[in-house]
């Protein structure tokens, strides 16, 4: 076990290591300059320009700058902000604090909620809840986060009037009021994929239930919550966990979008700024947390694998 978690760690560092060159490359190639946008049109001398670019280290080779970065980046420094000189590093944690609560709080949603209605579903096979459930499901998987959260902004925060619309209160300050804030950003994103979620149980709860030794536990007596709990459900992981860590992909993209919707101060709106800005150490520094949050994203999956299924570890 230990020499797979190995393997898939080293994996992930390169894969990561990749992602932080690929962003670096792609910031740098973007059209514009920041020093267009700091330094007004009425000061822009040859001199002006060729001082400010020094400040900011933009006179240097590219190579050498994208090293400087990551030596920064490994040290916990992602560089100054081009806007206003601050340390981008003290700025984005609270900001990746809030969207990393926003997507894990949306996905247990989605977890919860999916595989649910899957099992139930596939305990009701044939029927009308089931019926009802794959239509639901069929509708909900086709809406797009940002739609969701304007339909539940506008149900319970306008027509009904029970949940107060977008804001953000800290877990430290009120746990209560915190919740209240996030619970519609929550459904927002965990809806859509707890429509995909509860068709993949749906599947694969219903190919456990058809097996041998299911068939034979049953026939020594056991119920049919004890089969499903402690039979059907451990086999029926690999491809629930699967969907899991695909949709915790696009959850995370996700939360970018709803936090604009709900006004939430994650990295979506910082990220949305710090490109109409031109400020390449943000940008640069919200795209690799982002990017960082699905390569850990994946080696979870690929570990919980090897868990629920030693023959992941032995091949």
């Amino acid at each position: 076990m230990l020499i797979f978690f190995g393997r898939k760690l080293v994996g992930a560092l390169v894969m990561l290591i990749v992602l932080s060159f690929l962003i670096f490359a792609i910031a740098v190639a973007l059209p514009g300059s920041a020093v267009d946008l700091l330094l007004p049109a009425n000061m822009r001398t040859v001199e002006a320009v060729a001082e400010l670019e020094a400040e900011l280290g933009l006179d240097q080779p590219v190579v050498v700058q994208y090293v400087n970065w990551a030596m920064g980046m490994l040290k916990g420094d992602f560089g100054n902000s081009f806007s206003d000189g601050q340390a981008v590093s003290t700025r984005i944690g609270p900001k990746a604090i809030v969207t990393f609560q926003l997507a894990i709080g949306g996905l247990m949603v989605g977890a919860i909620i999916g595989i649910t209605a899957g099992v139930v579903s596939a305990r009701r096979a044939g029927s009308k809840l089931d019926t009802a459930i794959n239509v639901v499901a069929s509708t909900v998987i086709a809406v797009p986060p940002f739609y969701a959260a304007l339909v539940l902004a506008v149900i319970f925060s306008v027509w009904l009037q029970l949940i107060p619309f977008g804001g953000y209160v800290p877990f430290s300050d009120s746990p209560l009021e915190w919740v209240v804030r996030m619970v519609l950003p929550w459904f927002a994103i965990g809806i859509p994929g707890a429509a995909s979620l509860s068709r993949q149980t749906r599947s694969a709860v219903l190919k456990g239930l058809d097996a041998r030794h299911v068939q034979a536990t049953r026939a020594l007596g056991f119920s049919e919550n004890a089969v499903v709990r402690g039979h059907v459900m451990r086999n029926s992981m690999l491809p629930i966990v699967t969907d899991i860590g695909f949709r915790a992909t696009v959850v995370i993209g996700s939360s970018v979008v709803v936090e604009n919707v709900f006004g939430l101060p994650g990295l979506g709106p910082y990220l949305i700024s710090a490109v109409q800005t031109r400020d390449l150490p943000s940008v640069q520094a919200a795209v690799l947390v982002l990017s960082g949050a699905v390569i850990i994203v994946n080696l979870v999956v690929d570990l919980s694998y090897a868990w629920l299924n030693p023959k992941v570890r032995i091949s």
